[in-house]
């Protein structure tokens, strides 16, 4: 990234902290304690926010919500612990781009929108409250506002018109994330939403960036729900310098102990004290640190939901080959049964890629019923189909007979299947996380639908969907987090199989040059394999 593109970032205006300090000068003083319910945590003798005086000095390593609220990024997203006021200090964020915006462009405001966003309405709530409390503030503002917010709607008279507040909720679906520009989006509890949520919203957006220069802003909040998915992915891409010049986007961690107005110890405070010694680690820095501690022993650690999942649910191509994995799920441990369905990806670079289609994932329904919902699919009247399962298929009876032999009963559809070692079938489906060799390309050979949601928990991008918990496929590890043993637990990798069964039959191994340059497969004697 050079200077020049830097310097051609477009910057987000928002209204000036230092004119909210007048417009609040009527706020009764308040001393240390009473400036909890603001939630900010100002520098020197008074909050800039809320215009109290706290009655003593703060240092400026307690600054962490001016650098947010300073920030000239067009995505923001703000990662909080418990109790540190994130709700507050979004809204402010939403709150002065919303007033610069009815400054610099009042003759051009009318019928034009900002939204809350939740994946309910009750999600947006506390921020459509002080939205409306800090409206009152400002005397130049002529509003009306509802009580309710299922949906909720704020109207401000400007010149020939209104401007509208409206509450939006992720739950009833797509459309209702359609239609209008927004000049400013708040996501609240981004963490729970889809990342299709925040892909909808990015283009969304894009209209009021063209339009009014300077907005055109999602801010975004949230503690993290789990180390895994798009918001701590996102939160990590966008803490690089770099990465926030090129996508105009930053992230930001608000520790719990940074509102020393509930922690009036800081990090030393003898309630953070007791919660990092009752909590686990990776829930402490989570829920109170703020910062995300993703599974220790991943096995597919190069995964990522932003490159590898796509946006959207990627349709069934008539004209390409049907290939699905199967993997029954006889292991004994936390099994599903577990059918992905791959189709080649059509690009301009012309070298191979892949894109899941569809999965089934179930853990309580047997070979007939797995069949049935398979049928019912729209990519089963593809005439071009193969499937693969691994070699266990062949054998393993439940009480109607192999896998291989029912599938081939019930559906016409015969299976392909050999003994696969495990390092090698690891080796071959991390493969495929790698980029194009094309330079002009840059996509992955491998993406994922947002439906193969099993495929996509087991490589730590979801909650698991049986029971909302994090259950990656990982290697065995001791109480520091170092990886024993020379295989993976056989837990929480039905999915993953199924699809490693598919390439490796498809494609075959993975293949690297020896030193005198010749190619060979990789080989191994003895090595455990896939049962």
């Amino acid at each position: 990234m050079t200077t020049e593109a830097i310097e051609r970032r477009q910057v987000a205006h928002q209204y000036p902290l230092e004119a909210l300090e007048i417009m609040w000068r009527d706020f009764e003083p308040s001393d240390y304690n009473d400036h909890r319910e603001c939630g900010y945590v100002p520098t020197g003798t008074h909050c800039h926010v809320c215009g109290k005086r706290i009655g003593k000095e703060l240092t400026p390593e307690h600054a962490y919500q001016r650098e947010i609220l300073d920030d000239d990024h067009l995505i923001c997203l703000i990662a909080g612990g418990e109790q540190v006021g994130k709700s507050f200090t979004g809204a402010m964020k939403f709150f002065r781009v919303l007033m610069g915006y009815l400054g610099e462009y009042q003759h051009r405001a009318a019928n034009e929108v900002a939204w809350l966003v939740g994946a309910s309405y009750e999600q947006t709530a506390r921020e459509f409250e002080y939205i409306k409390s800090w409206l009152k503030m400002v005397p130049q503002v002529k509003f009306w506002a509802s009580e309710k917010v299922d949906p909720g709607e704020i109207r401000i008279s400007v010149p020939n018109g209104i401007f509208r507040i409206k509450t939006k909720s992720a739950d009833d679906g797509m459309s209702a994330l359609r239609m209008e520009s927004p000049v400013i989006v708040l996501l609240c509890e981004a963490a729970i939403c889809e990342y299709d949520t925040f892909v909808r919203l990015r283009s969304r957006v894009a209209r009021a960036r063209a339009d009014f220069p300077g907005y055109g802003m999602i801010v975004m909040i949230s503690t993290f729900e789990g180390s895994v998915g798009w918001y701590p992915t996102l939160f990590g891409k966008w803490s690089l310098p770099a990465n926030r010049a090129r996508e105009n986007a930053a992230s930001f961690s608000m520790p719990s102990w940074s509102n020393i107005f509930v922690y009036k110890g800081g990090r030393k405070d003898p309630e953070i004290l007791a919660m990092e010694a009752s909590l686990g680690e990776d829930e402490f820095q989570e829920r109170v640190a703020a910062i995300p501690a993703p599974p220790k022993g991943r096995v597919f650690e190069r995964f990522d939901p932003i490159t590898h999942i796509l946006a959207e649910n990627a349709p069934h191509d008539e004209d390409e080959q049907v290939l699905i994995g199967i993997d029954p799920g006889y292991s004994g441990q936390p099994s599903a049964y577990a059918v992905e369905v791959f189709q080649k990806r059509k690009l301009a670079c012309g070298n191979p890629h892949w894109q899941g289609i569809d999965e089934i994932f179930d853990w309580k329904k047997q070979n007939e019923a797995i069949c049935d919902m398979a049928m019912n699919r729209e990519w089963w009247v593809n005439l071009n189909k193969r499937a693969f399962c691994d070699i266990a298929g062949t054998y393993h009876a439940g009480a109607s007979g192999p896998v291989t032999e029912v599938w081939k009963r019930i559906t016409g559809l015969s299976m392909t299947g050999k003994k696969i070692g495990i390092l090698p079938g690891l080796a071959r489906l991390d493969s495929l996380w790698n980029t194009c060799s094309n330079e002009n390309c840059g996509e992955p050979v491998l993406v994922l639908s947002p439906n193969q949601v099993g495929l996509i928990a087991e490589l730590s991008g979801l909650a698991h969907p049986f029971d909302g918990q994090s259950h990656p496929y990982r290697w065995a590890t001791d109480r520091t987090g170092a990886i024993i043993g020379k295989t993976p637990d056989d837990k929480y990798c039905d999915a993953i199989k199924a699809t490693i069964y598919l390439f490796v039959n498809h494609l075959g191994y993975t293949i690297h040059r020896n030193r005198s340059g010749g190619i060979r497969v990789k080989k191994r004697k003895r090595e455990m394999a896939y049962a």
